[in-house]
């Protein structure tokens, strides 16, 4: 796969930060470093989680041509990104769900290979979640 996905419909954003390092400036200034750490490292295990879960469903959902679960998971993940500060993992997503919507809502069969949105899909949650290892040094 090329460095930025590339699907028909869907935007992607270079110029946004994989991860908004100052997302969680502030929050912890009274709390030590450490317990800091250890917060944002629970919730990016919990987001991870329960993303791959959610992903591995989308491979299914790939599979049984199925637009409505796979824009449902776009849609949770995305807004777990969001709440992390991976800002342009949930913008991706989010332009992933109008997509399937839109196809959903118009029954246009504009998307041939439905297994493509979900391999950018994964591909690019990869890429954001070592990208927030890397940031946050977990």
């Amino acid at each position: 796969m090329s460095k930025f996905p590339s699907i028909c419909g869907v935007d992607y954003d270079s110029s946004l930060p994989i991860v908004n390092s100052a997302h969680f400036e502030g929050l912890f200034e009274n709390e030590s470093d450490e317990k800091s750490r250890d917060l944002v490292e629970h919730m990016f295990t919990l987001f991870v989680n329960e993303s791959r879960e959610k992903l591995d469903n989308g491979d299914i959902a790939c599979v049984d041509n199925n637009y409505r679960k796979l824009a449902s998971i776009a849609h949770f993940i995305a807004g777990g990104a969001g709440s992390l500060g991976m800002e342009r993992l949930s913008r991706f997503y989010q332009s992933i769900e109008h997509a399937l919507d839109r196809e959903k809502t118009n029954n246009t069969h504009d998307i041939p290979d439905l297994c493509a949105y979900g391999d950018a899909m994964r591909c690019e949650f990869d890429r954001t979640c070592e990208a927030f290892k890397s940031t946050y040094d977990l």
